[in-house]
Protein backbone atom coordinates (compact mmCIF):
# COMPACT_ATOMS: atom_id res chain seq x y z
CA UNK A 1 0.00 0.00 0.00
CA UNK A 2 1.49 3.83 -1.27
CA UNK A 3 0.88 5.38 2.36
CA UNK A 4 1.43 8.53 0.62
CA UNK A 5 -1.12 8.25 -2.25
CA UNK A 6 -3.84 6.76 0.28
CA UNK A 7 -3.09 10.02 2.37
CA UNK A 8 -3.84 12.54 -0.76
CA UNK A 9 -6.79 10.48 -1.46
CA UNK A 10 -8.25 9.99 2.02
CA UNK A 11 -7.61 13.57 2.19
CA UNK A 12 -9.74 14.13 -1.25
CA UNK A 13 -12.45 12.16 -0.19
CA UNK A 14 -12.58 13.98 3.10
CA UNK A 15 -12.51 17.42 1.37
CA UNK A 16 -14.84 16.87 -1.68
CA UNK A 17 -17.90 15.23 0.88
CA UNK A 18 -21.23 16.78 1.52
CA UNK A 19 -22.34 17.76 4.91
CA UNK A 20 -21.39 16.54 8.45
CA UNK A 21 -22.69 13.08 7.66
CA UNK A 22 -20.88 12.78 4.35
CA UNK A 23 -17.82 13.69 6.43
CA UNK A 24 -18.50 11.39 9.22
CA UNK A 25 -19.39 8.75 6.84
CA UNK A 26 -15.79 9.40 4.74
CA UNK A 27 -14.15 8.66 8.26
CA UNK A 28 -15.92 5.58 8.92
CA UNK A 29 -15.13 4.35 4.85
CA UNK A 30 -10.90 5.46 5.27
CA UNK A 31 -11.28 3.75 8.73
CA UNK A 32 -12.61 -0.11 7.19
CA UNK A 33 -10.86 0.71 3.62
CA UNK A 34 -7.36 1.14 5.67
CA UNK A 35 -8.03 -2.36 7.84
CA UNK A 36 -9.12 -4.26 4.58
CA UNK A 37 -6.27 -2.72 2.56
CA UNK A 38 -3.71 -4.45 5.64
CA UNK A 39 -6.33 -7.38 5.55
CA UNK A 40 -7.15 -7.05 9.35
CA UNK A 41 -11.05 -7.00 8.32
CA UNK A 42 -13.06 -8.53 5.26
CA UNK A 43 -16.96 -8.58 5.81
CA UNK A 44 -19.35 -6.92 3.74
CA UNK A 45 -19.97 -2.90 4.96
CA UNK A 46 -22.69 -0.88 2.98
CA UNK A 47 -22.35 2.62 3.66
CA UNK A 48 -23.02 5.70 1.79
CA UNK A 49 -21.29 8.59 0.39
CA UNK A 50 -22.03 11.97 -0.59
CA UNK A 51 -19.08 13.61 -2.78
CA UNK A 52 -19.28 16.48 -4.89
CA UNK A 53 -22.93 16.53 -4.66
CA UNK A 54 -23.45 13.00 -5.87
CA UNK A 55 -24.32 10.28 -4.10
CA UNK A 56 -22.87 6.60 -3.85
CA UNK A 57 -24.28 3.39 -1.81
CA UNK A 58 -21.14 1.24 -1.76
CA UNK A 59 -19.82 -2.03 -0.03
CA UNK A 60 -16.41 -1.29 1.63
CA UNK A 61 -15.77 -4.88 2.15
CA UNK A 62 -15.89 -5.30 -1.83
CA UNK A 63 -13.29 -2.42 -1.96
CA UNK A 64 -16.06 -0.26 -4.17
CA UNK A 65 -14.37 3.01 -2.64
CA UNK A 66 -11.52 2.45 -5.41
CA UNK A 67 -13.61 3.22 -7.80
CA UNK A 68 -15.22 6.88 -5.83
CA UNK A 69 -11.38 7.31 -5.10
CA UNK A 70 -9.82 6.93 -9.24
CA UNK A 71 -12.79 7.91 -10.79
CA UNK A 72 -14.62 10.67 -8.84
CA UNK A 73 -11.53 12.02 -7.43
CA UNK A 74 -8.58 11.70 -8.84
CA UNK A 75 -10.08 11.65 -12.56
CA UNK A 76 -8.31 9.26 -13.68
CA UNK A 77 -10.56 8.95 -17.28
CA UNK A 78 -9.20 12.52 -17.92
CA UNK A 79 -6.21 13.17 -18.82
CA UNK A 80 -6.91 16.77 -20.03
CA UNK A 81 -9.87 19.02 -20.66
CA UNK A 82 -10.61 17.66 -24.08
CA UNK A 83 -11.78 14.39 -22.26
CA UNK A 84 -14.29 16.57 -20.03
CA UNK A 85 -17.59 15.67 -21.56
CA UNK A 86 -20.45 18.53 -22.09
CA UNK A 87 -24.48 18.52 -22.22
CA UNK A 88 -25.80 16.49 -25.09
CA UNK A 89 -23.32 13.76 -25.11
CA UNK A 90 -23.58 10.08 -25.54
CA UNK A 91 -21.46 7.91 -23.22
CA UNK A 92 -20.80 4.38 -22.81
CA UNK A 93 -19.99 3.22 -20.12
CA UNK A 94 -19.02 -0.83 -20.62
CA UNK A 95 -18.05 -2.41 -17.40
CA UNK A 96 -19.61 0.09 -15.58
CA UNK A 97 -18.79 -1.72 -11.55
CA UNK A 98 -20.99 0.49 -8.90
CA UNK A 99 -21.45 3.29 -11.45
CA UNK A 100 -18.96 6.02 -10.32
CA UNK A 101 -17.98 6.95 -13.74
CA UNK A 102 -22.30 6.87 -14.68
CA UNK A 103 -23.29 8.94 -12.30
CA UNK A 104 -20.41 11.76 -12.90
CA UNK A 105 -21.34 11.62 -16.69
CA UNK A 106 -24.84 11.77 -16.00
CA UNK A 107 -24.82 14.66 -14.27
CA UNK A 108 -22.67 16.72 -16.71
CA UNK A 109 -24.39 15.00 -20.00
CA UNK A 110 -27.78 17.06 -19.49
CA UNK A 111 -30.27 16.13 -22.41
CA UNK A 112 -27.69 13.36 -23.19
CA UNK A 113 -27.49 9.63 -22.52
CA UNK A 114 -24.96 7.51 -20.79
CA UNK A 115 -25.50 3.86 -21.41
CA UNK A 116 -24.02 1.58 -18.31
CA UNK A 117 -23.28 -1.88 -18.51
CA UNK A 118 -22.38 -4.56 -15.51
CA UNK A 119 -22.62 -8.06 -15.98
CA UNK A 120 -22.29 -8.60 -11.95
CA UNK A 121 -25.64 -9.75 -10.58
CA UNK A 122 -23.86 -8.59 -7.04
CA UNK A 123 -22.69 -5.73 -8.29
CA UNK A 124 -25.84 -4.16 -10.51
CA UNK A 125 -28.03 -3.78 -7.57
CA UNK A 126 -25.38 -0.99 -6.64
CA UNK A 127 -25.08 0.51 -9.90
CA UNK A 128 -28.93 0.55 -10.30
CA UNK A 129 -28.89 2.15 -6.80
CA UNK A 130 -26.76 4.63 -7.18
CA UNK A 131 -28.26 5.53 -10.30
CA UNK A 132 -31.93 6.28 -8.59
CA UNK A 133 -30.11 7.93 -5.91
CA UNK A 134 -29.03 10.60 -8.36
CA UNK A 135 -32.52 10.92 -9.91
CA UNK A 136 -30.63 10.76 -13.28
CA UNK A 137 -33.62 9.60 -15.95
CA UNK A 138 -30.42 10.23 -18.29
CA UNK A 139 -28.36 7.67 -17.68
CA UNK A 140 -29.79 4.04 -18.29
CA UNK A 141 -28.36 0.61 -16.89
CA UNK A 142 -28.00 -2.91 -18.73
CA UNK A 143 -27.43 -6.03 -16.17
CA UNK A 144 -25.49 -7.91 -19.28
CA UNK A 145 -22.03 -8.32 -20.63
CA UNK A 146 -21.24 -7.09 -24.39
CA UNK A 147 -18.81 -8.92 -26.66
CA UNK A 148 -18.20 -10.44 -29.89
CA UNK A 149 -21.37 -12.63 -30.00
CA UNK A 150 -25.44 -12.30 -28.57
CA UNK A 151 -25.83 -14.93 -26.26
CA UNK A 152 -24.71 -15.92 -22.61
CA UNK A 153 -21.88 -16.34 -21.02
CA UNK A 154 -20.34 -17.63 -18.03
CA UNK A 155 -19.07 -15.05 -15.10
CA UNK A 156 -17.03 -15.21 -12.31
CA UNK A 157 -18.29 -12.85 -9.70
CA UNK A 158 -15.29 -12.16 -7.32
CA UNK A 159 -15.88 -11.43 -3.64
CA UNK A 160 -13.99 -7.90 -5.06
CA UNK A 161 -16.27 -6.63 -7.21
CA UNK A 162 -13.44 -4.53 -9.66
CA UNK A 163 -12.26 -7.68 -10.28
CA UNK A 164 -14.88 -10.00 -11.85
CA UNK A 165 -14.70 -11.28 -15.29
CA UNK A 166 -16.61 -13.21 -18.36
CA UNK A 167 -14.66 -16.51 -18.07
CA UNK A 168 -11.86 -17.03 -20.83
CA UNK A 169 -10.65 -20.60 -19.32
CA UNK A 170 -12.01 -23.02 -17.01
CA UNK A 171 -11.53 -22.53 -13.59
CA UNK A 172 -12.69 -24.12 -10.04
CA UNK A 173 -14.04 -20.79 -9.03
CA UNK A 174 -17.84 -20.58 -8.95
CA UNK A 175 -19.48 -18.97 -12.04
CA UNK A 176 -23.20 -17.59 -13.02
CA UNK A 177 -24.46 -17.11 -16.52
CA UNK A 178 -25.20 -13.72 -17.74
CA UNK A 179 -26.70 -12.34 -21.02
CA UNK A 180 -24.37 -11.01 -23.29
CA UNK A 181 -24.73 -8.72 -26.55
CA UNK A 182 -22.99 -6.71 -28.68
CA UNK A 183 -22.16 -3.15 -29.06
CA UNK A 184 -23.83 -3.36 -33.13
CA UNK A 185 -26.54 -5.02 -32.22
CA UNK A 186 -27.26 -2.58 -29.02
CA UNK A 187 -26.26 0.65 -31.76
CA UNK A 188 -28.98 -0.63 -33.66
CA UNK A 189 -31.79 -1.28 -31.75
CA UNK A 190 -31.61 2.22 -29.95
CA UNK A 191 -30.92 3.45 -33.50
CA UNK A 192 -27.29 5.24 -31.68
CA UNK A 193 -25.54 7.64 -34.64
CA UNK A 194 -23.19 9.22 -32.70
CA UNK A 195 -21.43 8.41 -29.41
CA UNK A 196 -19.02 10.88 -27.94
CA UNK A 197 -17.05 9.05 -25.19
CA UNK A 198 -17.09 5.12 -24.71
CA UNK A 199 -15.11 3.93 -21.59
CA UNK A 200 -14.28 -0.03 -21.29
CA UNK A 201 -12.69 -1.94 -18.23
CA UNK A 202 -13.97 -5.49 -18.59
CA UNK A 203 -10.79 -7.05 -16.68
CA UNK A 204 -9.58 -8.78 -20.09
CA UNK A 205 -12.44 -8.58 -22.62
CA UNK A 206 -12.27 -5.59 -23.95
CA UNK A 207 -10.64 -7.02 -27.59
CA UNK A 208 -14.00 -8.94 -27.84
CA UNK A 209 -16.18 -6.13 -26.83
CA UNK A 210 -14.48 -3.88 -29.54
CA UNK A 211 -14.82 -7.24 -32.54
CA UNK A 212 -18.52 -6.41 -31.59
CA UNK A 213 -18.85 -3.01 -32.82
CA UNK A 214 -17.59 -1.85 -36.15
CA UNK A 215 -20.42 -0.21 -36.55
CA UNK A 216 -20.21 1.29 -33.57
CA UNK A 217 -16.57 2.18 -33.52
CA UNK A 218 -17.35 4.00 -37.07
CA UNK A 219 -19.75 6.48 -35.01
CA UNK A 220 -17.53 7.11 -31.96
CA UNK A 221 -15.05 9.98 -30.86
CA UNK A 222 -13.36 9.15 -28.32
CA UNK A 223 -12.25 5.85 -26.71
CA UNK A 224 -10.83 4.94 -23.04
CA UNK A 225 -9.85 1.49 -21.96
CA UNK A 226 -7.77 -0.42 -19.25
CA UNK A 227 -5.15 -3.17 -20.36
CA UNK A 228 -4.95 -5.63 -18.16
CA UNK A 229 -2.71 -8.43 -19.83
CA UNK A 230 0.62 -7.20 -21.49
CA UNK A 231 -0.25 -9.22 -24.57
CA UNK A 232 -3.80 -7.36 -25.09
CA UNK A 233 -2.45 -3.82 -26.12
CA UNK A 234 -1.24 -4.96 -29.56
CA UNK A 235 -4.63 -6.33 -30.90
CA UNK A 236 -6.08 -3.50 -29.16
CA UNK A 237 -4.37 -1.42 -30.88
CA UNK A 238 -4.56 -2.58 -34.27
CA UNK A 239 -7.96 -3.09 -34.30
CA UNK A 240 -8.91 1.02 -33.05
CA UNK A 241 -5.80 2.14 -35.39
CA UNK A 242 -7.38 0.18 -38.61
CA UNK A 243 -11.10 1.88 -37.59
CA UNK A 244 -9.58 5.49 -37.45
CA UNK A 245 -8.49 5.80 -34.22
CA UNK A 246 -4.95 6.89 -32.60
CA UNK A 247 -3.44 6.60 -29.07
CA UNK A 248 -3.41 9.84 -27.77
CA UNK A 249 -2.41 9.59 -23.99
CA UNK A 250 -1.33 6.69 -21.80
CA UNK A 251 -1.80 6.39 -17.88
CA UNK A 252 -0.48 3.26 -16.11
CA UNK A 253 -2.89 0.86 -17.96
CA UNK A 254 -5.55 2.82 -19.36
CA UNK A 255 -4.57 3.89 -22.84
CA UNK A 256 -6.92 6.96 -24.71
CA UNK A 257 -7.50 6.77 -27.90
CA UNK A 258 -9.05 9.72 -30.33
CA UNK A 259 -10.96 9.07 -33.95
CA UNK A 260 -8.43 10.97 -36.58
CA UNK A 261 -10.13 9.38 -39.79
CA UNK A 262 -12.75 7.42 -40.59
CA UNK A 263 -12.23 4.08 -41.34
CA UNK A 264 -11.52 3.39 -44.78
CA UNK A 265 -13.28 -0.46 -45.04
CA UNK A 266 -16.41 -0.68 -45.75
CA UNK A 267 -18.51 -0.57 -42.73
CA UNK A 268 -22.29 -1.83 -42.90
CA UNK A 269 -25.23 0.73 -42.35
CA UNK A 270 -26.68 -1.44 -39.78
CA UNK A 271 -25.32 -4.60 -37.85
CA UNK A 272 -26.45 -7.48 -38.87
CA UNK A 273 -28.24 -10.36 -37.50
CA UNK A 274 -26.18 -11.89 -34.25
CA UNK A 275 -25.64 -15.05 -34.14
CA UNK A 276 -24.79 -17.58 -31.29
CA UNK A 277 -21.69 -16.88 -28.27
CA UNK A 278 -18.65 -18.66 -27.74
CA UNK A 279 -16.76 -16.97 -25.50
CA UNK A 280 -17.01 -17.34 -23.09
CA UNK A 281 -6.55 -4.51 -6.60
CA UNK A 282 -7.40 -1.57 -6.13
Amino acid sequence: MDIMRALKRYWALLAHSDGLEGKTNAVRAMAYYTMLRFKLWSNSKRIGLRVDQHRFDIDLGRKELASVLEVLLERCYEPSAGWVTGPGDVVFDIGSNIGVFSVMQGARVGHGRVYAFEPSPTTYTRLARNIALNGLRNVESFQQALGDQAGRVRFVDKPISLNSYVLRSETSEPTVEVEAGTLDGFVAARRIDRINLMKIDTEGHELQVLSGGPVALARTDRIVLEIHAPGDEAPVRSLLESAGFSASHQQRDLLFFERTKRSSGTVPAEPGAESRIRRGDA
